[in-house]
């Protein structure tokens, strides 16, 4: 294979086509301040230095050509391009003498997952340095999504971390270069490989597409932040996480499935609709060298669910279990999907579905230091939100955008035991997302208890609020 050299003109990969495309939905004139980030945050206890930490990541910029992209241009189909040595975007602070430390760090936090970048001139990743102790530092990453997604954070806080411990010889090896670009393309390439039988699946499942907001919205202010976000947990109770194994396994599938056709039933009946389109991701990386690679590599696709008020419970979760598999079984880049449901092709994912599911990641243990203890934090699911450069409409579409993105969704944890729903406060009510999550805990428990019932037999416990668009 042809080395990459540093001035190289290259294409999106397949899998990075999604995220693009959604960038410009939210943000076209400059798709860097949609603010579409990954974001890693782990506390570091030891005795820690940050100019060794600094060189680390400097290594890193040489072994993974991914941290050295940058574009050229914002079109549909932007030109990317190596750039040459930089110098690393590592910020330190100092917390130890700041009065209400944990509030500035929840909020510094905040400010990395909601960071814009300069996608022409690079580089697309931020690390951040916050010192609250003498013997203990807040480590945040922040990456454009477009290039990185979690399992590719995790990748470089662990590569970071084994060059920052290494011996001289040890660091010179590691100093080598990964997964290239080329490499990373024909990985995705060879997941997404398109082919009109792919196309005629997306074709005859997502059209005619969704074509209105299933869930009510407020009639927000002109001045509305696009860029504010909300969120609200729940739990399912332990006997009900406790059994839904035994459910999953009697309908053939996997807890996760169970669940998302649980979201399914409980959007359906909220809306009387016997359809509804459902949006989740895959990981992307089933090829060894894919978990290797530090890239974009999830891939969405999108289950078509339709409801017969007559089915079992156990069914409707079997039948979602089997259009999970036909969906991954076809998995395709948003390009390819887009032609297929042409003419009218949509701009971004968003117009694909009617509502969003998917489950946080498995986190990967925490790498081993000499020296320092490493923990992830949770800092920023606990704190307030910060408050970012405000987000406004400055092209026609960009509200309607943010509306869909900022729908209620829900994510699941990874122990299936409860979740999150996001959404944006500023387009939704409280008070709506909390009934939906009332709902749908009722939806679950039913399911998982009463899996004989016919679906046209359950009944909610709130009803949709008059406002609803029908």
């Amino acid at each position: 294979m042809a080395p990459v050299t540093e001035t190289a003109v290259r294409r999106l990969a397949p899998g990075q086509e999604t995220l693009w495309h959604f960038m410009r939905a939210l943000s076209p004139h400059d798709p860097g301040d949609s603010r579409v980030t990954v974001l890693d945050v782990r506390e570091l206890t030891g005795d820690l230095d940050a100019g060794r930490l600094r060189d680390a990541a400097a290594v890193l910029t040489q072994r993974h050509q991914s941290l050295r992209l940058a574009f050229d241009g914002f079109g549909p189909d932007p030109e990317l391009r190596l750039t040459g040595a930089t110098a690393v975007p590592l910020t330190r602070i100092d917390l130890t003498g700041a009065a209400g430390r944990p509030d500035e760090l929840r909020r510094l936090v905040r400010l990395e997952r909601v960071r814009s970048f300069d996608l022409c001139s690079g580089p697309l990743w931020h690390l951040g340095l916050i010192r609250t102790a003498p013997d203990r530092h807040t480590l945040t990453l922040s990456l454009s999504h477009v290039i990185a997604d979690q399992w590719a954070a995790d990748l470089f806080v662990e590569d970071l971390l084994r060059v920052y411990s290494a011996t001289p010889a040890e660091a010179a090896r590691l100093a080598e270069p990964a997964v290239t670009l080329d490499e990373i393309t024909a990985l995705h390439r060879a997941v997404l490989p398109g082919g009109e039988n792919r196309l005629r699946y997306w074709r005859e499942n997502l059209t005619p597409l969704p074509d209105r907001s299933i869930l009510p919205a407020l009639d927000a202010s002109p001045e509305v932040d696009l860029g504010d976000e909300g969120s609200r947990s729940f739990t399912f109770g332990v006997a009900v996480a406790g059994d839904l194994p035994r459910l999953a396994w009697r309908a053939r599938t996997t807890p996760f499935v169970a669940l998302l056709a649980a979201y399914q039933l409980t959007l359906a009946l909220r809306t009387g609709l016997d359809r509804i389109v459902l949006g989740t991701t895959t990981l992307g990386r089933d090829a060894p060298a894919a978990r290797e690679a530090l890239s974009q590599f999830t891939n969405n696709v999108y289950l078509n669910l339709p409801l017969d008020p007559a089915m079992r419970l156990v069914d409707v979760v079997a039948a979602a279990g089997r259009a999970m598999s036909d969906a991954v079984g076809n998995v395709a880049s948003f390009g390819q999907i887009r032609r297929a449901v042409g003419p009218g092709t949509p701009s971004s994912f968003l117009e694909l579905y009617h509502g969003w599911f998917q489950s946080w990641g498995v986190p990967r243990p925490d790498p081993s230091v000499p020296g320092l203890l490493v923990r992830r934090s949770g800092n920023e699911a606990d704190g307030p939100a910060a408050r970012a450069p405000k987000t406004e409409a400055t092209h026609p579409g960009t509200r309607a955008a943010h509306l869909k993105a900022g729908t209620p969704h829900v994510m699941v944890a990874p122990d299936r035991g409860g979740g999150r729903c996001i959404y944006h406060p500023g387009f939704f009510a409280t008070e709506t997302v909390d009934q939906l999550i009332e709902d749908y805990v009722h939806v679950v428990a039913a399911v998982v208890h009463a899996p004989e019932l016919r679906a046209g037999e359950l009944r909610l416990p709130s009803r949709p609020t008059a406002k609803e668009t029908r």
